[in-house]
C-alpha cells in the first residue's frame, strides 16, 4: 500500500500502530507509542478511565445494519461519574472490529485500569454505538487482503525525538 501525496493513514499491526505519511514526495512511518514515549500523556492529557457497571435496558437497537442491545453505561473519566446508552452486540463481526479498534486505542497509550474494553471481552461483546459521541456507520465483513496490512519497504522513520 503506496501512500499518495498529502494522504496518510494509521495501521494496526502486531500490536503498535503506525502511521504513514507522504510528505514532500517522501514515505514516512512513525511507530505511535515511539512518538507518545517522547511526549507521555500527564495531568489533563491523561485518560483515567474506570468501568463501573453496564446495565441492559430491554431495548434493542440497530446499528451499521447489525442487531444490538442498549444498555445504559457507567465508568468513571478522570475522577467524574459519567453515564451513556451504548448498543452492544454479541456479532462475531461487530466483536472483531470492536477488540481491534479497543486495541488500538490501548497501543496509542490510552492504559485505564479496570477498563470498558475489559469488561466488553469478557461479555463477548463488541460496541456499535456510544451515545452521541460514537456510531460505526458500515464494517466490511469478509477476509482482508494480508497486503493491507504491510508497511512500505522504502521509507523514512521518524527519529525519536525527546523534549
Amino acid at each position: 500500500m503506496e501512500a499518495q501525496q498529502g494522504s496518510g493513514y494509521m495501521l494496526f499491526r502486531d500490536g503498535k500502530v503506525w502511521m504513514v505519511a507522504n510528505v514532500q514526495g517522501q514515505t514516512m512511518v512513525m511507530d505511535m507509542a515511539r512518538m507518545r514515549a517522547g511526549h507521555p500523556a500527564t495531568g489533563g492529557d491523561a485518560l483515567q478511565q474506570e468501568f463501573i457497571s453496564a446495565r441492559p435496558t430491554g431495548q434493542k437497537a440497530r446499528v451499521a445494519g447489525f442487531s444490538g442491545e442498549v444498555y445504559e453505561l457507567t465508568w468513571k473519566e478522570n475522577g467524574q461519574t459519567r453515564s451513556d446508552k451504548v448498543v452492544l452486540s454479541e456479532d462475531p463481526v461487530v466483536v472483531e472490529y470492536s477488540n481491534a479498534w479497543l486495541g488500538m486505542a490501548a497501543a496509542m497509550g490510552h492504559e485505564m485500569k479496570n477498563r470498558i474494553s475489559g469488561y466488553l471481552r469478557k461479555e463477548g461483546l463488541g460496541m456499535l454505538k456510544m451515545g452521541d459521541s460514537f456510531e460505526v456507520v458500515s464494517i466490511k465483513p469478509g477476509k482482508v487482503d494480508a497486503r493491507r496490512f504491510n508497511l512500505p519497504k522504502s521509507t523514512f522513520q521518524m527519529p525519536y525525538m525527546p523534549r
